[in-house]
């Protein structure tokens, strides 16, 4: 199977907040090569659905300009505004 029918397979994720890409480090305290993202909050991951504090499994293909990567398992959008069914009446009334 292609790379391309591969990346298609893998669910698509979106996430909002910052990206923070850290590289794994070794048992032995020596770096690795294999970076990991971590996440303020995702939307719709199907195993942890709406969680907060995320960290990704490796990173395999880098974050383009618009923040959208992917790693083993699965693909992750950015989105830059949450839906209004997502903002609770205690962020609102910060913002607002």
């Amino acid at each position: 199977m292609s790379e391309q029918m591969l990346t298609k397979l893998k669910p698509e994720v979106y996430y909002y907040g910052p990206l923070l890409i850290t590289e794994w480090i070794g048992n032995d305290g020596e770096t690795t090569g294999i970076f990991v993202g971590r996440l303020q909050q995702v939307l719709n991951h199907p195993r942890l659905g709406k969680c907060y504090d995320v960290r990704t499994s490796n990173i395999v293909t880098w974050p383009n300009k618009n923040g959208d990567f992917e790693t083993r398992n699965t693909r992750y959008s950015r989105v830059y505004q949450l839906p209004l069914s997502e903002v609770g009446l205690s962020e609102f009334n910060q913002n607002g």
